[in-house]
């Protein structure tokens, strides 16, 4: 089972093209009150589990992307409604939840 910074982790990386390496990653959860640390460990897990691979490392930088595996997961087990209250205990000022409704307004 999946743990629900993980489960946040996939969806965004699967949902938001430019969230590709640990850079932009680590940018985009910068109001996160998340020590980087375990926002790496939770992408090695992904990566380890199956869910996430890396396609390429560049000046030490890893980029990822979602596996059939995970796109399965997340077709399978994914709720707006779990990550949406998970996002307001990492971040009080309501940007992680905007991107969820954005997210799930623009699917078709």
């Amino acid at each position: 089972m999946l743990d629900n910074l993980s489960i946040f982790l996939l969806h965004v990386i699967h949902r938001i093209p430019r969230l590709e390496s640990q850079y932009t990653i680590m940018r985009f959860m910068g109001k996160a009150a998340l020590l980087p640390d375990i926002i790496f460990g939770n992408l090695q897990s992904l990566v380890n589990d199956g869910f996430l691979e890396i396609t390429k490392i560049e000046y030490g930088v890893k980029y990822y992307e979602i596996t059939f595996k995970g796109k399965d997961w997340l077709d399978r087990h994914y709720s707006l409604k779990e990550i949406s209250e998970y996002v307001d205990t990492i971040d009080s000022s309501g940007f992680f939840s905007k991107i969820l409704v954005d997210l799930e307004n623009s699917k078709s």
